[in-house]
């Protein structure tokens, strides 16, 4: 079983945190035990920190990307 961080925006239900859990074992081929941390600054969302690999599924990264779109033009 790998030992994994899950940051979240806000209350997730733990339906939300099984699905998400469920969704990364299935990727991963293995179990992972999730310590979970609502983080507010992710505006919505999660970030997994999973063996050194980030997965990063948050808002603030949305807007991240959108600001970068709009300063290349």
């Amino acid at each position: 079983m790998s030992k994994a961080l899950l940051k979240i925006a806000g209350s997730f239900s733990s339906d939300d945190i099984d699905k998400i859990t469920k969704g990364f074992e299935k990727l991963l081929g293995r179990q992972i035990d999730f310590e979970i941390v609502e983080d507010s600054s992710l505006i919505g969302g999660f970030a997994a920190y999973i063996n050194g690999k980030v997965y990063d599924s948050t808002v603030a990264l949305q807007l991240k990307n959108i600001r970068r779109g709009f300063l290349k033009d």
